[in-house]
């Protein structure tokens, strides 16, 4: 019996104390993430921008949304263009792959991120392994359209001037003379 003990007790104990042992989460997805000058020479497109927004877009049929499953759509307000065809101001819409599993790329609102996009699955899309970065959360949100996050909007300034001139008008028809008809 001392004999069997000896044998299965070292067993038991590794056993045991890989229940107990602290784990970690694995994922799916096995990649080394690119480097920022190999993220940009892979990608369609690539800029930092801002979520303003995140979907989580319906199961078939009514169910609840489904993690690594059903699609998310995240909108971005495009703050620096990198690469490819996207505008500062734009807003910019990015559905999940749910074929990408583990290596899709999770945002948050208030989330500053430098995307690098490429087709996938037919569309522009990113994944855990493109070299993405997050590079802020909690921001303020830039104004989308605006062209320029500083710029300052166009009409209010030109409603301003008319009021001014309309306002400057006014005053010299008061300040000057007036012509009478002659009778």
């Amino acid at each position: 019996m001392t004999a069997r003990l000896a044998r299965v007790g070292p067993a038991a104990v590794l056993s045991v104390s890989l229940l107990l042992a602290p784990t970690a989460r694995v994922a799916a997805c096995d990649c080394d993430s690119l480097a920022p000058a190999e993220a940009l020479a892979a990608s369609t497109v690539a800029f930092e921008g801002v979520v303003s927004r995140v979907v989580d877009e319906a199961a078939p049929g009514g169910q609840p949304h489904r993690p690594f499953v059903d699609p998310v759509l995240a909108s971005f307000v495009v703050e620096e263009p990198l690469k490819g065809p996207v505008a500062a101001g734009e807003l910019f819409e990015l559905r999940s792959d749910a074929s990408l599993g583990d290596c899709s790329t999770f945002f948050a609102e208030r989330q500053r991120w430098r995307l690098y996009l490429a087709p996938v699955n037919g569309r522009l899309n990113t994944h855990a392994c493109a070299g993405n970065e997050l590079l802020g959360e909690g921001v303020e949100l830039p104004r989308p359209g605006s062209g320029a996050a500083d710029s300052p909007p166009i009409l209010p300034l030109l409603a301003g001037a008319g009021v001014l001139v309309l306002l400057v008008m006014g005053m010299l028809a008061f300040a000057l003379p007036g012509r009478r008809a002659p009778g």
